[in-house]
């Protein structure tokens, strides 16, 4: 089937689909694991919600919205990164923690750690906005598959997730063998671009969708 993705204002979890004049909210924020693993988007349902309030919708869209530029700006900020921590490396001497490999993977964990409680918060936070002007409970929900919008958006996406993949692998190498304040902070960061990465797999534009089921039968 067709359809119309939009996206919610200064809201990255969720999208508004249009699908045979028929409006509902994609939760893209419901699974951990699709955010960790892009791809998933693609290959299991998402569950969406039915809208027949127009008027909900227009408060949750907007016309200025336009797609959202998060895998360029995963590279540029990765880049950028890498430069800034290669500028800051003569401070090492100041910043850098004294300890063993084994107690490095430890501090790194907690890193990691706080970095996913980060995320979840910022989840939380899109979900209670979303929650101040519509509550999904009351929605009827399905679920459906979605494709990606095209060849080329299906590479840029891989693209952009492997880049951010291999550049937090990098930083969490060096975070054990070589680490500082520095190499942690943009550990931080390159992880929270990984995981962001995620919601390049359903962006605006025109896709193909596939109910679960029987689309008029609440999931």
């Amino acid at each position: 089937m067709n359809c119309k993705v939009h996206g919610v204002f200064k809201n990255l979890r969720y999208r508004i689909l249009i699908i045979d004049d028929e409006q509902y909210i994609l939760d893209m924020g419901h699974s951990l694991w699709k955010l960790l693993f892009p791809f998933l988007f693609w290959m299991l349902p998402n569950p969406v919600f039915k809208v027949d309030d127009l008027n909900i919708v227009e408060k949750l869209k907007s016309s200025q919205v336009k797609q959202t530029k998060t895998g360029h700006s995963s590279v540029f900020g990765g880049a950028i990164g890498v430069f800034i921590a290669t500028l800051l490396k003569p401070l090492q001497n100041y910043l850098a923690i004294p300890s063993t490999p084994l107690v490095n993977a430890v501090i790194l964990m907690v890193v990691v750690v706080f970095v996913f409680i980060l995320c979840t918060s910022i989840n939380n936070m899109f979900k209670n906005k979303l929650q101040s002007l519509v509550n999904l409970r009351e929605l009827s929900m399905h679920k459906l598959w979605v494709r990606p919008r095209s060849i080329k958006h299906f590479f840029q996406t891989v693209f952009f997730y492997l880049f951010s993949l291999a550049l937090t692998l990098v930083f969490f190498m060096m975070s054990i063998e070589d680490p500082d304040v520095i190499t942690l902070f943009f550990t931080m960061i390159v992880l929270l671009f990984l995981l962001f990465t995620g919601f390049l797999s359903i962006t605006i534009g025109y896709t193909k969708v596939k109910f679960k089921g029987d689309k008029k039968t609440a999931v």
